[in-house]
């Protein structure tokens, strides 16, 4: 590139976590965004839009990937039917893929992905789940996109999106089973942590992703 441009190569990582895995040097620059919907998602979640009224429901936890048994973790059948037995709704869009082991139980859908805009699909839950199985997430949009819907996020802390939450305010990092289940039934049994949780959640999504920083962002692509 160098001798075909005249310009010095300059790597760019969505994460940290990317470039320690490289071992090479760089820029650290997060995978833009288009905040927009899911803060209109959150906005309504907190009461600050109309619309935002939400119909008695079960509480709600769930998670948005691509349709694979590779982005789930071996764990998180057992995870689902815990949760489901302690009256916990589970939505998973990108889930079909462990029908043979969770199709027909109750309390736990099963959704292909892309089956629903995934904004409504926030507006859908109380609270988002998040590990996977066999290989580590180098960002995680869809973490941060759910933190923009104002919703408390459980998430395992081996992925690059762990750089942006802060435990125990703007989030929950967790690294077993049993942390993920108490996690999320405190976030079941109190509704004002979720509040604080999910506001701390949107403010982290815009500090990261929110219109400034989208600028400052490109401004280094476009420069």
């Amino acid at each position: 590139m160098r001798e075909s441009t005249g310009l010095d190569p300059e790597l760019v990582f969505v994460s940290k976590l990317l470039q320690r895995s490289a071992a090479l040097p760089g820029r650290v620059i997060p995978s833009l965004i288009e905040l927009a919907p899911f803060l209109k998602v959150a906005a309504e979640r907190f009461g600050e839009s109309p619309g935002g009224a939400v119909a008695s429901r079960p509480f709600t936890v769930g998670r948005v990937s691509r349709d694979f048994l590779d982005k789930h973790h071996p764990h998180d059948l057992a995870l689902y039917r815990m949760l489901a037995s302690r009256g916990v709704r589970v939505r998973i869009m990108g889930g079909t893929c462990l029908a043979p082991g969770l199709g027909g139980e109750p309390g736990i859908e099963l959704l292909p992905a892309g089956a629903e805009p995934v904004p409504e699909f926030y507006r859908s839950l109380d609270a988002m789940f998040y590990r996977t199985g066999m290989f580590t997430e180098a960002y995680g949009r869809v973490v941060l996109e759910a933190m923009g819907a104002g919703l408390p996020v459980v998430a395992h802390t081996a992925a690059g999106y762990a750089e942006v939450i802060e435990h125990g305010a703007s989030g929950f990092l967790i690294e077993s089973q049993e942390q993920a289940y108490d996690a999320l039934m405190a976030l079941k049994g109190s509704a004002g942590l979720c509040r604080q949780t999910g506001l701390a959640a949107r403010k982290k999504a815009i500090d990261v992703h929110g219109t400034q920083a989208t600028e400052r962002d490109l401004a280094f692509y476009l420069r």
